[in-house]
Order: C-alpha cells, then sequence, then structure tokens
C-alpha cells in the first residue's frame, strides 16, 4: 500500500498511461483549442445513488404510467 502511493501501479497506472497517450494523440491532431489532459480520457466509476424505499417506489410508478401510455392502457 505505502509503495502504491509513491510509485503507483497496477489499472490505475495503466488508466493513467492509455489517457497520457490518447491526449497526446488528440492534442497532435489540432482539432482542439483547449489541450486536452490524460484525466479528461480516464473513465472514473462512480457509484449510483442509494435510493430509498418511497423514491423507489415513485420511480416504479412513474415507469409503469409511461409504459401503460405508451400502450394506451387506462
Amino acid at each position: 500500500m505505502a509503495y502504491s502511493s509513491i510509485e503507483p501501479f497496477g489499472e490505475v497506472q495503466a488508466d493513467y498511461r492509455a489517457g497520457l497517450v490518447a491526449s497526446a494523440t488528440a492534442n497532435a491532431s489540432g482539432n482542439y483549442k483547449k489541450a486536452l489532459t490524460p484525466s479528461d480520457f480516464i473513465f472514473i466509476y462512480k457509484q449510483p445513488k442509494q435510493m430509498s424505499m418511497i423514491d423507489r417506489q415513485q420511480e416504479h410508478q412513474r415507469q409503469m404510467n409511461m409504459f401503460k401510455s405508451m400502450a394506451g392502457v387506462k
């Protein structure tokens, strides 16, 4: 763990290297007004927000109403 914070390795470092190559290629093309950075190409997964039971029920009802209206059911 400590060594990883000093000298990153693994998937995080591999993602950064891929972003570095992608940003260099994009910047060399000259199609962008501002210089792109490696972080512009790195996907960072964000955990979806947890929904409360009430929010889930409301979302379920909203979807059911949408499907019923599409099917012409009242």
